[in-house]
């Protein structure tokens, strides 16, 4: 069964800096996510 991540609306500033690390600083989207705190599907 596919896990669902929950509706949560983030700010524009947030959304940039999670872009900034996967474009920039070469994490995976994965690994951005864990250090933002986001959920991350299994």
């Amino acid at each position: 069964m596919k896990q669902r991540i929950p509706n949560t609306i983030y700010s524009k500033e947030f959304r940039e800096q999670a872009v900034k690390q996967v474009t920039e600083e070469g994490l995976s989207p994965k690994e951005a996510a864990r250090r933002l705190s986001m959920p991350v599907p299994h």
